[in-house]
């Protein structure tokens, strides 16, 4: 296949072997993490503004980029940062923005007032590492350019045979990424009287959740059991067979091209608490507390969510009960069920046993709504968002015959069965 061997050329070029062996030929990384930094900005300012009045300000801003590999590892260039053009890795990098306002007013010397609004932000992206490498589109180098504008090197993938593999080569994915954010704004009035330390207010809370990817990216599987006569494979297939000997070949078995699918949930969350902390002599204190949280249904901006509904009838399942289900509009949710009656009461009290030593217990409830605690926009995210994300890929024909050789014009289009499970 001349298309296989543009792909060979690059590994002799790029990934020389430095011993004269068949295999293990190459040095490979100790880890799959060659490169980590991390970096840390803090700015903070306090103001007063007159006997009554101060203000609080206070920014951080943290970055962790860092070079992964794939979990199958893959070769990486020696003496670069971005593995050549073959590689599996990519540059992962995480983000953290951190912004506190703060307005206090004093109406007198045992009570004050203070406003707070707090924004934290995270966002993680991971571009692979052959988006650098040698600045060329690797994916236009070896004649794929007119099947997709992703400008990495497609992920290729062997079948092995008899304990006998070889690794993946190319990009594992596009670019991927993750942007969360929540914020927060309070009121509180603190009031000390006496023994009491007496403290009322609310707050409201804003989350967002946005993981997205990049389209176009390529996979080509290249199975150990493609060209083995079909009556010889029951036979045969145990011992026969080489995946990367079909790769020489151009022998594809499966292919696809990855397509984008870019969701936006929200949430908006209120809460209004009053608490007491009462000083009983000098070593004990103890304190008590009520809150009430109201949260609004997690819903998708656009609404992008589907689930999977008991009692719905879908006819192509005949009588049996059980259908995909999609929300109707933008703003809609499946959380239909709201509480409103999330109180939660907390009790604690701390004892100093000694200058030294303090001893602190307590009990809380808390609510915790479904969705908050998650790397993505809707719960159980890879199940959710069906309907809403399109499959395109060359399904496999059968386990001994490829589905296409990908040197001939005609066929080598990965949309050549195409599927999309879009929302009806």
């Amino acid at each position: 296949s001349a298309r296989s061997a543009s792909i060979i050329a690059l590994y002799q070029q790029y990934y020389k072997p430095v011993v004269d062996k068949p295999t293990q030929n190459y040095p490979s990384l100790n880890n799959n993490y060659p490169w980590e930094s991390t970096y840390w900005w803090s700015l903070r300012l306090d103001h007063t503004i007159g006997p009554n009045d101060k203000v609080f300000g206070a920014f951080s801003y943290g970055a962790i980029p860092r070079i992964q590999l794939a979990g199958d590892g893959g070769p990486f260039e020696m003496g670069t940062h971005n593995g050549g053009p073959l590689t599996t890795g990519e540059v992962q990098g995480s983000y953290s923005t951190w912004l506190e306002l703060s307005y206090s007013h004093s109406f007198s010397a045992n009570i004050v007032n203070v406003a707070n609004y707090v924004y934290n932000g995270y966002y993680q992206n991971a571009p692979p590492l052959t988006f650098g490498a040698s600045d060329t589109n690797w994916t236009a180098a070896i004649g794929l350019g007119n099947i997709s504008s992703f400008a990495g090197m497609p992920h290729m993938k062997f079948g092995g045979m008899n304990g006998v593999t070889e690794g993946p080569i190319g990009a594992t994915q596009g670019n991927a990424w993750l942007n969360e954010f929540n914020a927060v704004f309070s009121d509180n009035v603190i009031w000390q009287k006496g023994r009491n330390s007496i403290k009322f207010g609310g707050e409201i809370r804003g989350i967002s959740q946005s993981p997205g990817s990049e389209p176009g990216e390529l996979t080509y599987n290249f199975g150990s059991g493609d060209g083995i006569p079909a009556s010889q494979y029951s036979a045969l297939s145990p011992f026969t067979g080489f995946g990367f000997a079909n790769f020489i070949l151009g022998e594809v078995g499966t292919a696809s091209e990855a397509t984008s699918l870019n969701l936006y949930g929200r949430r908006k969350e209120y809460a209004l608490y009053a608490s007491d902390s009462y000083r009983m002599n000098k070593r004990l204190t103890l304190d008590a507390s009520l809150r009430w949280d109201f949260n609004r249904p997690l819903h998708e901006k656009y609404g992008h969510w589907s689930n999977f509904n008991l009692t719905a009838h879908d006819p192509a399942w005949g009588n049996l009960l059980g259908a995909e289900t999609w929300l109707t509009h933008p703003g809609d949710s499946f959380q239909k069920q709201i509480d409103y009656f999330d109180f939660g009461p907390r009790v604690g009290a701390s004892y100093l046993l000694t200058p030294k030593i303090v001893l602190r217990g307590g009990f809380g409830l808390s609510y915790a709504p479904i969705g908050n605690n998650t790397w993505d926009a809707i719960p159980y995210y890879s199940q959710a968002d069906f309907g809403f994300q399109a499959i395109n890929q060359v399904k496999q024909v059968s386990d001994y015959q490829a589905a296409f050789q990908w040197d001939r014009p005609e066929e080598r289009r990965v949309g050549k069965e195409c599927r999309s499970r879009w929302s009806p």
